[in-house]
């Protein structure tokens, strides 16, 4: 007699053997004897089956997260999305909505829809919102998207498109079709000589930028051309723009040599050639294109680089 389920002596079942599940062992000697499946309770227990989804080595019943292979618990983000803190700023990138610290909202960043999480403006292989010197982002009257890039070592912060910072006295004749960009970058060698790259879309073309803040000549926030004088300005090349900066020098709206590069200015398109622009001593009367508005051409991409 083995459990008193079956008798060697005769090899028969007595009716209190009985296999209630089927499974061709007699319930004396099923563990589990209403679960066709087990015949002992394993990992699980009857009538849960010791699965594994995600093969993750946890069985399903004790894995918060079965079919994340890599998360056994759902942790802070939950299951499917990694507790990483891709900037190291000390908070979780499910929770954080500036990823990479320029102050722009990480879905600002993906696309002119805000849903592209690999948006990439500047080409360069990695998605625009997880890098400190890359910032995409709509212009003033979000019509159109732009993207700034300056060197990796250097940060882009404070970086928004901006209506016109002083309407009253803009400079005359001239339509600001991409309306004003504000930025400052940080990591800048004190004193050193430095660039900003525009790449505005084929087929735009600009004949001036101008800025608006203090000079060496003058400390008064003022409208001045700046245009490239061999050592500070603008170049302007069909579409691409790029502005010539030496820290503390004109162009640097803080006037200091600090690292620290600040600007907000824009280009634009005179409508009356040849006719003069601003000076350094607050040049720029009122008149036409002050008001960052104008005819805002598709989507725009600006990259811009130190």
């Amino acid at each position: 007699m083995v459990g008193d389920a079956y008798d060697e002596s005769d090899g028969v079942f007595s009716i209190e053997d009985q296999d209630f599940d089927g499974d061709g062992t007699p319930d004396c000697l099923d563990s589990c004897p209403d679960d066709p499946n087990k015949i002992d309770p394993g990992i699980c227990g009857c009538r849960v089956p010791d699965t594994d989804s995600d093969v993750d080595g946890v069985a399903d019943c004790n894995d918060g997260c079965p079919k994340d292979p890599n998360k056994t618990a759902p942790g802070v983000c939950g299951c499917g999305i990694a507790d990483t803190d891709s900037d190291d700023d000390g908070e979780l990138d499910c929770k954080d909505s500036d990823d990479d610290n320029d102050e722009l909202n990480d879905d600002e960043e993906q696309g002119p829809g805000g849903d592209d999480k690999d948006y990439d403006g500047n080409d360069d292989g990695i998605a625009d919102s997880l890098q400190d010197n890359v910032a995409s982002f709509h212009t003033y009257d979000d019509q159109s998207y732009v993207t700034m890039e300056s060197p990796v070592g250097t940060s882009i912060s404070s970086c928004k498109a901006v209506d016109n910072p002083s309407p009253t006295n803009s400079p005359s004749s001239n339509e600001f079709s991409y309306g004003f960009f504000e930025f400052k970058i940080t990591g800048v060698g004190n004193g050193d000589v430095t660039t900003v790259i525009l790449h505005f879309p084929v087929g735009a073309t600009f004949d001036t930028y101008y800025k608006y803040g203090p000079t060496p000549s003058n400390d008064i926030d003022h409208w001045y051309e700046f245009l490239n004088d061999g050592q500070t300005g603008a170049e302007i090349n069909g579409n691409v723009i790029t502005l010539h900066f030496v820290d503390g020098k004109k162009g640097d709206d803080d006037l200091t040599a600090n690292g620290i590069a600040i600007d907000i200015g824009g280009p634009a398109v005179s409508l009356n050639p040849g006719g003069g622009g601003g000076s350094d001593d607050g040049g720029g009367t009122s008149g036409d294109g002050g008001g960052g508005g104008g005819c805002f051409i598709g989507t725009v991409v600006n990259n811009l680089e130190w």
